[in-house]
């Protein structure tokens, strides 16, 4: 279905594809025969280990992706950065990072209640969504973009006009006064980042509910760790 896909694409003259690629594919081997010109990383968190029953296999399983393509670009804030360096021996690399120092480090960086601005040397970008999480995702996207030549003003628009993804910090509209959110947040890390990012928003006056859950015959382990985070 994937090739098949692919296919389709080029008939009608795509020029890049964005491709999320599960864990499970890598260790299946269902994605052996897709060129990946540029792999990207944001993070490794709590999931999937009803499956690879490790983390170190989890994360095995996700460099499998790097090895296999032209470009790797990693989160140079990940505390197992050195490890995932080691491990691509021979991978052309670029980084990017909030905290470290990389190859595309943001300065002057405002989050606020609804977008975050920074720069990257002289340059001042503004993203329409806010939170750490949000900012490291924006940066691996620049660096993919800058990798395939794309222009920094072309980057600095499509941020900015960003419209979010459904189900990813979507604001439900309401009469009642209510900041009602909605997350796909379903990993302890990821729960971490949505929570801390509404909690350093919300005013003295206002109460934080929650309602979180986990999906059924999945990674157990996992519920816990959610329960200790909320």
């Amino acid at each position: 279905m994937l090739l098949k896909r692919f296919q389709q694409m080029k008939k009608a003259k795509v020029d890049w594809l964005v491709l999320e690629t599960t864990s499970h594919a890598l260790a299946q081997h269902r994605v052996w025969a897709v060129p990946y010109s540029v792999a990207v990383m944001t993070n490794i968190t709590h999931e999937h280990l009803d499956y690879h029953k490790t983390f170190a296999s989890y994360q095995a399983a996700k460099l499998k992706l790097f090895k296999g393509a032209g470009h790797a670009v990693v989160n140079k804030d990940l505390p197992y950065f050195d490890g995932i360096n080691r491990a691509l021996p021979g991978v052309h690399f670029s980084t990017f990072s909030i905290d470290a120092d990389s190859q595309l480090h943001p300065s002057r960086v405002k989050y606020l209640r609804e977008k975050t601005k920074f720069a990257i040397g002289h340059v001042e970008y503004e993203l329409p969504l806010p939170g750490k999480y949000n900012l490291y995702n924006a940066l691996a996207a620049m660096s993919v973009a800058l990798i395939e030549g794309i222009a920094p003003t072309d980057i600095k628009r499509a941020l900015a006009t960003f419209p979010g993804v459904p189900g990813r910090f979507e604001t439900i509209e309401n009469k009642r006064g209510i900041h009602a959110l909605v997350d796909f947040a379903h990993t302890p890390g990821a729960l971490t980042e949505i929570l801390t990012t509404i909690k350093s928003q919300k005013s003295k006056t206002e109460r934080l509910v929650i309602v979180f859950g986990a999906a059924a015959q999945r990674d157990e382990s996992k519920r816990p760790l959610m329960g200790r985070v909320a």
